[in-house]
């Protein structure tokens, strides 16, 4: 079984709740109506890839689709760490699915948390892939910003946007070809629902 950074983040971060369920149970007169929130979102974007192989220069394009759902759970009217898991489509160039899961915490300005802003920070690990070439992942990271605009009791729409990072390598399995890089976007999410209980 393989353990990286976010194997270990993720056990610390269970320990954390473990150690503070007394605290929670202390703060809960001080609580809003909710105590969880079921969070999701739908993303499609396409890329254009341009490389210089030392003879020419090669362009491709991927069409990738990104769905999440997570789950957070309030401590406080402002903290509330979060589980969350990805899956990810892609067509073209590195086409393959992929599942990311997803830990972390997010502070809510204000206490009425159907309409609050708040900034989120979030660490990742892949745990699944079915492309043709075996990938493995150093680091993923997110940090965010982002509203939360009640339409209905409980429900809120929450537009998001995020600065995202991850490290990664890649190894093919037919000709043993490698190599590491890395990704730094913004990502934007203007479809995401939110459902507090």
């Amino acid at each position: 079984m393989r353990f990286s950074i976010c194997s270990i983040i993720y056990l610390l971060i269970a320990l954390g709740f473990a150690l503070t369920s007394n605290f929670a149970e202390a703060e809960e007169g001080s609580l809003n109506n909710f105590r969880y929130e079921l969070l999701g979102n739908a993303n499609a974007e396409i890329k254009v890839h341009t490389a210089d192989d030392h003879y020419k220069n090669l362009t491709d394009h991927s069409t990738i689709y990104q769905a999440a759902m997570g789950l957070g759970y309030f401590f406080t009217n402002q903290w509330e760490p979060i589980f969350q898991l990805g899956l990810t489509d892609t067509t073209g160039a590195n086409a393959g699915l992929t599942g990311d899961l997803w830990v972390g915490a997010i502070y809510n300005f204000g206490d009425d948390v159907t309409k609050a802003f708040f900034v989120g920070l979030k660490v990742g690990d892949e745990f699944i892939t079915n492309s043709q070439s075996r990938s493995f992942q150093l680091l993923e990271y997110s940090l965010s910003v982002g509203k939360r605009i009640s339409v209905a009791p409980g429900i809120s729409w929450v537009p998001e946007i995020a600065y995202y990072h991850r490290d990664y390598g890649y190894e093919s399995d037919a000709n043993g070809y490698s190599y590491f890089d890395e990704i730094s976007e913004f990502r934007v999410y203007p479809f995401q629902i939110s459902i507090l209980f």
